[in-house]
């Protein structure tokens, strides 16, 4: 969630926080300040020092929770690099060979975002409307079995599936579409 439309505060600071162009305190504590107050989390870091201290933060409270680390520096998996995953029951490591089930040949090229936010959400809608490169379907699709394997107990084989479908089936799409019309 963008953090000035739910903080009015936030929303005054935010410029001078673009106009400095680093990180602040507010990127780190941006996630613990979630006005949802989400009870299923998976949250992608960039930093592996950041994922363990929300991992000690998060096994505190009563969250079912996932924090993703790729070892590249992406916060999300890439399957350009290996995993670290912190969860509700302790850290996991897994190898970008394995989770890419499918061995898609992965173009690094193709996981480039946009230059601003038009351009990011350009590709994300492009994606969800069935027009994503298999990288860019593959990276969504292992991303979305990781969310669902927070809210179910399916087996991994099982969660990729249904996020197959929902992708292939525009369903992802429709729920965003909804979502966005709240």
């Amino acid at each position: 969630m963008h953090s000035p439309i739910f903080y009015p505060f936030l929303k005054k600071i935010y410029i001078y926080r673009k106009q400095l162009g680093i990180k602040t305190i507010f990127n780190t504590i941006g996630p613990l300040l979630n006005p949802g107050n989400p009870k299923n989390l998976l949250l992608g870091v960039n930093s592996l020092e950041l994922a363990r201290l929300y991992h000690y933060i998060y096994q505190n409270t009563k969250n079912n929770y996932a924090i993703i680390h790729s070892l590249d520096g992406y916060d999300e998996i890439s399957l350009t690099s290996d995993v670290k995953c912190y969860t509700n029951n302790g850290e996991k490591y897994s190898y970008k060979e394995e989770l890419n089930k499918k061995q898609i040949k992965i173009n690094i090229e193709e996981l480039k975002g946009g230059k601003n936010i038009k351009d990011n959400i350009k590709i994300f809608m492009n994606i969800l409307s069935g027009n994503g490169t298999p990288t860019q379907n593959e990276v969504v699709l292992i991303n979305s079995t990781f969310a669902l394997n927070l809210l179910n107990n399916n087996d991994f084989e099982t969660n990729y599936d249904k996020a197959s479908y929902s992708l292939k089936s525009g369903n992802a799409k429709i729920v965003l579409e909804k979502l966005l019309n709240l």
